[in-house]
């Protein structure tokens, strides 16, 4: 469903009559509302109840955040300025500096989406995160990140996604880390 929004989002991008601004203001919205969540829920969790490993992985995944460009979870958004739409809604950007100009292959720098799926089957490879890893990231499986077509896993979450559904997709990532931790503590505890 996502992606068929994006998709959506995407071909709007540019249209500059009344009714496709108000439809990208709704995608937007939504995007937003999705990233107040996540945000809301990320914070339930106390950095103490992280692994070492998990905290460096997060850790990670926050400097690849703060690098990424044009949206800023904590700012109000002006729904006037239809720039500041363009902005939430691009995509050439990030994909062009995170992932590189070929869905087929994708850069292979410290900071890229390749990295980051690299680092989270690092810790989902884990003994203890295997069965969790499973169960939260749905493509994580056989011990690595797939997808179910030609595309690779990164290819197929960040290629061309608009950076406010990007955000969403980030902070989904950094939510299953915390909640893989909650559960590994609660067995520890439960003995």
């Amino acid at each position: 469903m996502k992606r068929l929004i994006a998709i959506s989002i995407i071909l709007l991008v540019g249209c500059q009559n009344r009714e496709d601004k108000l439809l990208n203001e709704y995608f937007v919205d939504m995007w937003i509302h999705e990233n107040l969540i996540l945000n809301e829920e990320l914070s339930t969790f106390a950095e103490d109840t992280l692994s070492t490993d998990a905290a460096a992985l997060i850790q990670y995944i926050e400097s690849l955040e703060s690098k990424l460009k044009g949206f800023d979870s904590n700012r109000n958004y002006d729904y006037d300025d239809f720039n500041e739409l363009d902005s939430l809604l691009d995509y050439k950007t990030n994909t062009a500096e995170f992932f590189g100009t070929d869905s087929e292959l994708p850069i292979k720098a410290e900071f890229s989406f390749f990295s980051l799926k690299t680092k989270l089957e690092d810790y989902l490879n884990q003994t203890e995160n295997v069965f969790l890893g499973e169960t939260l990231f749905d493509q994580f499986r056989d011990g690595e990140l797939q997808s179910y077509r030609a595309w690779s896993w990164e290819s197929k979450r960040f290629y061309n996604i608009p950076v406010i559904q990007l955000m969403a997709e980030i902070k989904e990532i950094k939510l299953n880390i915390n909640r893989i931790e909650k559960i590994k503590k609660r067995r520890a505890n439960n003995g």
